[in-house]
Order: C-alpha cells, then structure tokens, then sequence
C-alpha cells in the first residue's frame, strides 16, 4: 500500500458543490489545503446530463479541463466544441466559456487551474447578457518558446505536448501527455519556480520525491513541490500519465 505524502486519490478528499455550475460535484484534489500547492489546482469533476458551468471567465487564472468520461458541448471565444472522453479544452485568462453535460452518463472531467483558484469569488466573473464585458481575441499562435520540459536522455518515453506557451499561448501552465514502456526513467531533476502534477491513465508510476519514493497507480495523482528533486520509472505494465506544471505568479487576493 502507498504511504508517500506525494501520492493522492479522489476519494481521499471530500467533494463541494461549486459555484456557478449546476449538477455538479468537485472533489478539489491537489491544492493549498491538501499538499500545500501555491501555483496550481487540480480537480476531478463529476457533472450529471443536462448541466455544468454556466458561461462565465477567471481573469486571473488559466483553466484546462481534460474528459476522463462521458460527453459535452464546450463555448469558448463564442465557439462551440463537442467534447468526448479523451479531449482537453483550453480557457486563455479572462475568456468566457462554458461546458453542458450531454450523455447519458455523468461527465467526469479533469480540471487545472493555475494559479490556484479556490473558489476565489475576486477570481471570477460570471456572464451577464444585459452587461456584456470585453473579452480577450483568440491568440494569433507562433513558435513563442514554450517554457521547457527536458526529457531528454529518457528512453523508452514519447511525449505529447498538450498545452504550452506555443500552443496555446499559456502563461502559468503547460502539459505534457507522456507513453512510456515498462522500465523507462527520467533522469533526476529539480523542480525551480513551478509545481508539477502527475495524472496516471494507465499503468503505474514509480519514483522519489523530496527523498520520499512514490507508487502512483491509474487514477491517482502525484504532487512534486517547488524546489523538490524527482525522477520517475514506469511500471512493468508501461504507463500513461499526463504532466501537469504550474509555474510561478503572483498570488491572487484573498
């Protein structure tokens, strides 16, 4: 059984009803109450037919939301998206958005907030039709250096990246989807002005962190602090998991 601090499951944290969404249950996973995280947030959402988020923005926060299960209908930059499982959205700081459960199952969605949103009420702004707010264009996108993940030297590993500052034109966030067969590893590395969160799809992780060794299996998360020496191994099935990291900004009010 693992005992790593680093190591969390949904069910080890109680879930909330969050604000401007209907028919819906967070469960606030990776934050300042359960590892002490300062530049990101990760959630698992679980959103029944027929609700969700109403079209609101975060002016200060970047938000990616990832489908784990289920479908939906996504508004972005006034644009619809049909979304299954295995999709990522992306929501830029201060654009509108928002997401409607459409399958006949609950949706269960991955969520990302950086930096850490918290249900900040000073952090959000919800759509009002008779008071319509500006709101940012799309991005042009260019090859702007993407804040980097150094992989190299790691055998055995493909990596996708899913959000960057070329991609997408994040400021606080990036993430990587990594493959790896069994055995690969990542060389030792330390983690400066950022916070990363491993998501496990399939497989298993192993590792050590801050001098704490770590099994992560699917559907659990791994929170490596700032400043922390960490490196991983995959487990003998192979795995999958997605590399989440949040990078340093100034706090939000409280």
């Amino acid at each position: 059984m693992n005992t790593s601090p680093h190591v969390l499951y949904p069910d080890q944290v109680a879930p909330y009803q969050p604000a401007n969404h209907t028919g819906t249950s967070n469960r606030r996973i990776i934050s300042r109450d359960t590892v002490g995280a300062r530049h990101l947030e990760v959630l698992i959402g679980t959103i029944s037919k027929g609700h969700g988020a109403q079209r609101h923005a975060h002016p200060p926060l970047e938000q990616a939301s990832y489908l784990l299960r289920g479908a939906g209908v996504s508004e972005v930059y006034g644009q619809e998206q049909h979304l299954s499982a295995g999709d990522w959205g992306f929501s830029p700081k201060g654009v509108f958005h928002s997401f409607t459960v459409t399958s006949e199952e609950p949706a269960q969605v991955l969520v990302v907030y950086a930096p850490p949103y918290q249900e900040n009420p000073q952090a959000v702004v919800v759509h009002n039709p008779a008071y319509p707010q500006p709101e940012p264009r799309p991005p042009v996108k260019t090859a702007v250096a993407p804040v980097p993940v150094r992989w190299e030297g790691t055998e055995g590993a493909r990596v996708e990246t899913i959000v960057d500052t070329a991609t997408e034109g994040a400021q606080h966030l990036a993430i990587h989807r990594v493959v790896a067969v069994a055995g690969a590893r990542g060389r030792a590395r330390q983690l400066e002005n950022q916070e990363r969160v491993l998501y496990v799809l399939e497989g298993a992780v192993e590792g050590q962190a801050d001098q704490r060794a770590f099994e992560a299996g699917a559907g659990s998360l791994v929170f490596i602090p700032e400043g922390a020496v960490w490196q991983w191994r995959s487990g003998r099935a192979g795995s999958t998991f997605f590399v989440i990291d949040g990078f340093a900004a100034n706090p939000l009010p409280i």
